[in-house]
């Protein structure tokens, strides 16, 4: 039996009872106290407890456990046991990182494993698992799907259908539907299947295409497409939308107010004719009435060439069918003539022209000039 060098409180030693496997008190005499075997303090230990190089120690027993140990450092190999009750004190990992930090109260690193309960603060990392159980707060970053939930605040992915609370900043790719309620800034590539409130401006936000308070296309703003002066909006069934073009049977014009075009002559002396031209009138027209300042003979003709084989022809004869005379008059004096019924006109030049020949003959008496005035309306552009 070996005595070691510990001792109680009533600096009686203790000593390994090898026989019974327990610490027992050594009384005055050498003799072991079994009573005093659990009574006492041990102190100013200065040695220290190892087990044998095979077998194990324990401290206490399943049955018999120690109240409490108090030390500077606990280092173990491995704690294979629940803990109950507080554990106060930072936790660090083998690399010497902190896991838990006692100071901040935070726990910081990365968690492997299943937490059950609730995570009062804030996560910054990844998290790798599902959760089940609502989140307060907001999620910065992706996750996987959301089922049977949603979030309160914030934005969301269920079973693929992203649903969106505030303003998104970025670009959208694919479809969205619902209901879209604010400004869209940015271009929309796609079609938009559903009403659209509001108002479409265009790409250079230089004006208002679709005025949505009044309900109306702006067509000042059809020229941003390469509209041009006497346009309308055809249909293009080929890339399937409206674009500026003639409209269909085009040439046509609306109807026309009635106008006057002149011609003046030469000075020419009685009995004599000369030819004029009304320059600027029109390819096709109504003839309504045929004005002159003194007497003459005036025909009208739809090409220069009738009027020089037209020439030769006496007052007295009626001009041949297709002669290309297309009105004309013998006055005694100024005078207008009403055309009743009105006379249709053309120009018969190749190509064609807005020029109406006239021929004058002076009945006048005297040499003077002649001024022929003509009452039209234009029958084509």
């Amino acid at each position: 039996m070996t005595i070691s060098t510990l001792y109680n409180s009533t600096n009686h030693p203790l000593t390994w009872d090898k026989v019974n496997e327990t610490l027992k008190v050594i009384d005055d005499n050498f003799t072991f106290v079994s009573s005093q075997a659990t009574t006492g303090v041990l102190q100013n230990l200065s040695q220290d407890i190892t087990p044998n190089s095979v077998g194990t120690f324990d401290l206490g027993t399943p049955t018999q456990r120690w109240d409490n140990v108090y030390a500077n450092s606990l280092s173990v190999s491995s704690l294979i046991a629940n803990i109950t009750g507080d554990l106060k004190g930072s936790v660090f990992a083998d690399d010497s990182s902190i896991i838990v930090d006692a100071t901040e109260g935070t726990l910081t690193g990365n968690l492997t494993g299943n937490v059950t309960g609730d995570v009062l603060g804030n996560l910054t990392g990844n998290v790798i698992g599902n959760v089940t159980g609502n989140v307060t707060g907001n999620v910065s970053g992706n996750a996987g799907t959301v089922t049977n939930g949603v979030y309160t605040t914030g934005d969301q992915t269920i079973a693929g259908v992203k649903t969106f609370s505030n303003t998104i900043v970025g670009n959208i790719q694919g479809n969205t539907q619902g209901t879209h309620t604010g400004g869209v800034i940015g271009n929309v590539l796609g079609n938009i299947d559903g009403d659209v409130t509001g108002s479409v401006y265009s790409e250079d936000s230089s004006g208002v295409l679709v005025d949505g308070l009044h309900g109306v296309l702006n067509t000042h703003k059809l020229d941003q497409i390469g509209a041009t002066d006497g346009q309308a909006l055809v249909w293009d069934a080929g890339n399937d939308r409206w674009q500026p073009g003639a409209a269909a049977g085009g040439g046509g014009t609306g109807l026309g107010s009635r106008t006057t075009k002149s011609a003046s002559t030469s000075s020419i002396a009685d009995g004599v004719i000369s030819n004029t031209n009304i320059l600027g009138a029109f390819s096709a027209y109504m003839v309504l009435k045929l004005q002159v300042d003194g007497a003459s003979w005036v025909r009208v003709y739809t090409d220069a060439a009738s009027r020089t084989a037209d020439a030769s022809r006496i007052e007295t004869d009626d001009p041949a069918p297709g002669a290309g005379v297309v009105v004309e008059t013998i006055t005694t004096g100024a005078d207008t003539i009403l055309i009743s019924p009105a006379v249709l006109g053309f120009n018969d030049e190749s190509p064609v022209t807005d020029v109406i020949p006239i021929a004058v003959k002076n009945k006048s008496g005297i040499t003077r000039t002649f001024t022929v005035t003509l009452t039209l309306i234009q029958l084509e552009a």
